[in-house]
């Protein structure tokens, strides 16, 4: 997460093609987010069985995606950046759905400890929308519950198992020693 601060930083201070600095950092951190959440659930996956955490992220990023994507396509909000008409997509955010989406995953399933610093991140891509003159804040708003909801819909908190992995016994000097590790 720290890289990803570094390179959010990098971003901000560029200047490309038009765009801000800001408006290229969060389409970054759009993207890097529900990684860093996917990164984390299969990490957990390396340790236990099932891949319970996987399913749940891709349950949560696909229930995020159909939803924002219906929701463009049904109520044809008109961008603040178009004075044309031509762009109704604006409500809700898929940016900022799909930023959320990873925080969220990462709160439910692993504690607001390890979510604090997505969901700043994640607030600003939100941000970033507003600033590049994509969205309006219902936009973000609405793009941010969509992904909450999703998330608590899908996600368990992880169950940390006590199982041993590995028992010994030591009948040595007339007493029971019995030692246990575990991996979580």
């Amino acid at each position: 997460m720290v890289a990803c601060c570094g390179v959010l930083c990098s971003y901000a201070c560029a200047d490309g093609a038009g765009r801000s600095g800001v408006e290229e950092a969060g389409d970054f951190l759009q993207l890097m987010i529900p990684t860093y959440a996917l990164g984390m659930a299969v990490s957990e996956h390396e340790f236990t069985s099932g891949g319970e955490g996987v399913a749940q992220f891709g349950m949560t990023m696909l229930s995020t995606a159909l939803t924002v994507h219906s929701l463009k396509k049904t109520t044809r909000q008109k961008r603040p950046d178009y004075d044309s008409g031509e762009a109704r997509d604006s409500f809700p955010s898929g940016h900022t759905a799909s930023a959320f989406a990873g925080a969220a995953f990462i709160h439910r399933r692993y504690g607001f400890s390890q979510a604090a610093v997505p969901y700043a991140l994640a607030a600003f891509v939100g941000y970033s929308r507003i600033q590049a003159g994509a969205h309006h804040p219902r936009d973000v708003a609405g793009g941010a519950l969509i992904a909450g909801f999703s998330t608590w819909l899908f996600v368990d908190e992880r169950q940390h198992t006590s199982a041993c992995n590995r028992i010994e016994t030591d009948f040595g000097d007339g007493r029971v020693q019995v030692s246990c590790s575990m991996r979580f």
